[in-house]
């Protein structure tokens, strides 16, 4: 673990909802596919999951760099 995830917050669905603005199925294809950061699962064997705030914003700021490279 890197010293910006150490610390780094888990943003569960409404917040991670509120920063990309998309679907849940959206977001679930995009982890399919492999370009979206993968969920953390919050309890072994359970259903309760989040996104590192991090990795939501470099993912934020890659899509911004192919948005302005167009």
């Amino acid at each position: 673990m890197n010293a910006d995830t150490e610390h780094d917050r888990i943003c569960r669905w409404p917040e991670t909802h509120a920063i990309t603005g998309l679907s849940r199925g959206w977001v679930w294809s995009l982890e399919r596919q492999e370009l979206f950061p993968k969920r953390v699962r919050l309890t072994p064997g359970g259903r309760a999951c989040g996104w590192r705030h991090s990795e939501l914003m470099r993912w934020l700021e890659s899509r911004e760099r192919v948005g302005s490279a167009a």
